[in-house]
């Protein structure tokens, strides 16, 4: 689905960054810092061909800039505002974090709680990881579930059936040996929050947030911006093609905790100064000094080589002079990152309506203008942008293959059939063509290419890209086709029985 992760492009261009030269090239005004910020702007969105953007920035505690830029709805040339709602994804973890903190905060419940305390069918593939798993582990992506992304884009399914799933859905690691990142283990967070409560997730994120702050362009569920006008589109990475509505729509109802956050820059300017100001409004404080501190604080390793941490709902990164918080948000079709410094009161907010690594870009070079005074060299990000909008791999007709192995070819109709998982679902093998097999999982739809013995790849296309997915057809001592195993992208092999 990917062809550069948010990571590779940030590592890329922060040791480009830091290995220019910055003598001669160090701003003399603040006046020169924004005007430079604006060209970069101007220059890579023209590059990534994106449709639309919002960005904010404070400094000094003061919001300094905000812009909306280009359409939220290119067809119809209706422009991006300031109120204009985005999906704004996975920036819904650190509301999920911040609820838990408050909860911690009244009691209610500690980061080293075991799961199965506030939630007694909660199960995981294993004894030990089920009874030893922690609030903080859920919140951390230390539970050693795999990530099982594609499954997001499976079977139709509700928020709790969740629960169910867990013990079907293979491990990646054991508990607490690496960090895995996980939206299925934050929706049970807030599927814990809701326990705790008697409270939806979505009425907690309104109730403790969202009305605190008078975010009124904020919601929680994507049934609340039907029927607005001031809506993003979603496009790919091309900038054009638009991304349908029901891949946005399945991660915000099946996972609120941990993408179903929709915003307008607006509002994500009052969060972002939120919380630049250490959870502080008005005065007052949401959640004390003492877990603020814990939630932002470097709590488990991502990239150790790096400096590379996550806290509770936020990465965190020490390996400048400044010790910076930040995340991103994605979807099929939309993209958004905010990103601030604690001791500088500085920060960023990026949204657009593209799936495009803008965001994070814009978020770097805006830390080296304003914060370093450096005035980056922006030559490796416009060629970066061009690749992606060009996209010229997904916009390739996907390949058929065709199978010669004799012994191969007289199976194929013992192939062909559904393979059932308890928690993926169902893949379809048909045999309509001669000498080949089809494939789908759900909107992945493609051929399966042989190599050798009962080893093939499924190759796919979807509106996310195309993918491969290895697949070894499983026989048992009769000869007979009793399932497959299929390895999908970030999860282990899962084996499929056939129906």
């Amino acid at each position: 689905m990917k062809k550069l992760s948010t990571f590779i492009l940030l590592y890329l261009l922060s040791n480009l960054l830091l290995g220019q030269a910055t003598n001669e090239e160090n701003f003399i005004s603040f006046e020169a810092k924004l005007t430079y910020f604006k060209k970069v702007v101007d220059s890579l969105r023209v590059s990534s061909n994106n449709p639309g953007l919002a960005i904010s920035i404070i400094h000094n505690n003061e919001n300094i800039y905000k812009e909306s830029l280009g359409f939220r709805n290119v067809s119809k040339k209706l422009a991006v505002t300031n109120h204009t709602i985005f999906h704004t994804g996975s920036l819904a973890k650190a509301m999920t974090g911040f609820i838990a903190a408050h909860l911690v905060d009244e009691g209610k419940m500690e980061w080293l709680d075991p799961v199965k305390k506030h939630l007694e069918e909660f199960e995981m593939a294993n004894e030990y990881t089920t009874n030893n798993v922690t609030i903080k582990d859920l919140l951390t992506h230390h539970t050693g579930l795999a990530q099982h992304y594609y499954m997001m884009y499976g079977p139709p399914f509700e928020r709790n059936d969740i629960i169910e799933f867990l013990p079907h859905m293979g491990l990646g690691s054991s508990l607490r040996e690496k960090y895995q990142y996980n939206n299925f283990t934050y929706t049970i967070a807030g599927i814990v929050e809701e326990r705790i409560t008697g409270q939806s997730w979505e009425d907690l994120v309104q109730t403790r947030i969202f009305n605190p702050l008078e975010m009124d362009d904020s919601y929680s569920n994507y049934i609340d911006i039907i029927g607005l006008k001031d809506v993003a589109v979603s496009y790919n990475r091309d900038g054009v093609t638009v991304v349908p509505e029901k891949d946005v729509e399945s991660a915000s109802t099946n996972f609120g905790p941990a993408g179903g956050l929709y915003s307008s820059i607006e509002d994500m300017t009052k969060w972002l100064m939120f919380l630049i100001n250490d959870g502080i409004i008005n005065g007052d404080t949401l959640i004390s000094a003492k877990q603020f501190s814990y939630i932002t604080d470097p709590l488990v390793p991502r990239y150790p080589k790096e400096n590379r941490f996550y806290g509770i709902g936020w990465d965190v990164t020490t390996n400048k002079k400044h010790h910076t918080v930040s995340h991103n948000g994605v979807t099929a079709g939309q993209k958004s990152r905010l990103f601030f410094i604690p001791d500088s009161d500085f920060g960023v907010a990026v949204l657009c309506n593209q799936y495009s690594d803008l965001p994070s870009a814009l978020t770097l070079f805006a830390e080296e203008i304003f914060i370093y005074g450096n005035k980056p060299d922006i030559s490796f990000a416009l060629d970066h942008f061009r690749a992606q909008a060009e996209d010229k791999k997904n916009k390739l007709p996907l390949e058929e293959y065709e199978i010669s192995d004799h012994k191969i070819l007289n199976k194929l109709k013992a192939f062909s059939g559904e393979y059932l998982h308890p928690a993926y679902g169902v893949i379809k093998v048909s045999n309509k063509e001669p000498k080949r097999l089809g494939f789908q999982y759900y909107d992945f739809i493609g051929t399966m290419e042989h190599h050798d013995s009962f080893n093939f790849t499924a190759h796919t296309t979807h509106t996310t890209g195309k993918d491969e997915f290895p697949s070894t057809f499983i026989f048992d001592n009769d000869g007979k086709v009793i399932g497959m195993e299929v390895k999908f992208p970030a999860s282990p092999k899962m084996f499929f029985q056939k129906n």
